[in-house]
């Protein structure tokens, strides 16, 4: 009846390139360091030093703490304090992202099959009110069948602006 494949490949699409909009986003205001991260992935090596260095400095604070007689200066204490708290609000942003575009994607399968479930005549309707950008995500989301359906049933001029936006990487 409908092809399912065609549409759940368009989805996981959508979905990775609005995963790369919202982290080259979140990375150019600051808020998530892209090249941190890469670069733990791509360089195990330096990784797993980083991880002995921060756990050798760790072991030193606890000696400090529990009276031995070897002491980090203040300064590296501070240094990896400030370290670890980046790392947590870099893991919660991250996780914050992802279940945010999560929720999103679930959000617009939602909005997709709604109006694949209408008459293509109202859908077309509604669907030419909204933002070009809006209805190109949401027809490029839908079954094409019913894509092509509705563009039909729409004004010349306003399925054409959308077929070109559509076409578009």
């Amino acid at each position: 009846m409908l092809n399912q494949k065609g549409g759940a490949k368009l989805a996981i699409l959508l979905a990775v390139i609005y995963f790369v909009v919202l982290f080259t986003t979140l990375s150019f205001a600051g808020v998530i360091d892209v090249k941190g991260i890469i670069g733990k992935f791509s360089k195990p090596k330096e990784k797993a030093e980083t991880e002995e260095e921060i756990k050798k400095e760790t072991t030193s604070t606890v000696e400090a703490e529990a009276g031995a007689e070897e002491t980090l200066s203040e300064e590296k204490s501070e240094e990896v304090e400030t370290g670890e708290a980046k790392e947590v609000a870099t893991k919660t942003a991250q996780a914050e992202v992802t279940a945010t575009a999560e929720a999103d994607m679930e959000q617009l399968e939602k909005v997709v099959k709604i109006y694949e479930a209408m008459d293509t005549k109202k859908a077309a309707d509604i669907i030419s009110q909204l933002d070009d950008d809006e209805a190109v995500e949401l027809l490029s989301c839908m079954n094409e069948e019913i894509a092509a359906e509705i563009l039909a049933e729409m004004e010349l001029d306003k399925a054409a602006i959308l077929s070109r936006k559509i076409r578009k990487p």
